[in-house]
């Protein structure tokens, strides 16, 4: 496939860590090209989808800086290992890595999987082998496991490990951080940059009104509407809905997956050089 096909970087995750926003801020700078859809997963297997796409169609044309957002590349080695593709295939990507609290993450990916239709376990039932490495939900808080999978093709300055907390709360310092890794101008400022998407809030059950809703010529009409009263308005109907039951974890499970996870944050500060303040474990200020 031709290079002008191809992304010169990867938002390698980690699902629920902010990785939609990202990408729509990211698609929002008039350098970068982001795909569409956001998760093509090219270089990875992917639960959700039957085959793996390419490339082709999926940038628009002129920006030299492109981007993808495929979670299930830091879901190794459940989704397969997806570094070990985009090094041979891309080896001078760039790649952003964006974590957040290892157990919130594991309660909303499952909460998600169960929205979208895909998951039929209960969350212990899911969680039963926790400690495997290949468990589906436990591997992507793995971070450590993560980034050290990567660096095995990639160098350290290729990589960019950013907070959820700091995307949400000091956005325009960590779009600042991201466009000059990106070589992009970094003072570069949107509208765009004030919106928050595929909250907590925003699941919508497979089986539910708003899911047809939003699968019907209607829903195409409404996406086309100005996205800030548009978010406004489908999380107005999600909360009337019902939306999607978030699971309690069991009191033991959750002490196990801290004691099995909290290691990981450690290796990760070790290999980041990072003091990743808002995640377990954090050194004092």
């Amino acid at each position: 496939m031709p290079d002008e096909l191809l992304p010169t970087f990867f938002v390698i995750g980690a699902a629920k860590c902010g990785t939609t926003s990202l990408h729509f801020y990211l698609d929002q700078h008039p350098e970068v090209s982001m795909s569409d859809p956001k998760e093509p997963h090219v270089f990875a297997d992917s639960r959700s989808l039957d085959e793996s796409p390419d490339y082709r169609g999926l940038f628009k044309p002129g920006p030299s800086v492109r981007g993808e957002s495929s979670t299930g590349y830091s879901r190794s080695p459940a989704e397969g290992d997806a570094a070990a593709a985009i090094g041979a295939a891309i080896p001078d990507a760039k790649l952003i890595y964006l974590v957040g609290d290892p157990v919130e993450r594991i309660v909303s990916d499952y909460a998600q999987q169960v929205a979208v239709g895909v998951e039929p376990l209960s969350l212990e039932e899911a969680l039963i082998d926790f400690d495997d490495p290949g468990n589906f939900y436990v591997c992507a808080s793995r971070y450590a496991m993560q980034v050290e999978n990567y660096l095995r093709y990639f160098e350290i300055s290729q990589l960019i490990v950013l907070e959820q907390w700091r995307l949400r709360h000091e956005r325009r310092a960590v779009l600042r951080e991201v466009f000059s890794f990106l070589g992009v101008d970094s003072s570069f400022r949107s509208p765009g940059f004030g919106a928050e998407i595929a909250t907590r809030e925003d699941h919508v059950r497979h089986d539910g009104l708003l899911w047809k809703l939003r699968s019907s010529r209607l829903g195409a009409a409404y996406r086309r509407l100005p996205l800030g009263p548009r978010l406004r308005l489908t999380r107005t109907l999600r909360r009337r809905a019902g939306g999607v039951r978030r699971p309690e974890l069991d009191p033991e499970r959750l002490a196990a997956l801290n004691e099995l996870l909290l290691p990981e944050m450690g290796r990760l500060r070790e290999l980041t050089g990072k003091r990743l303040g808002h995640l377990p474990g954090a050194p004092p200020a």
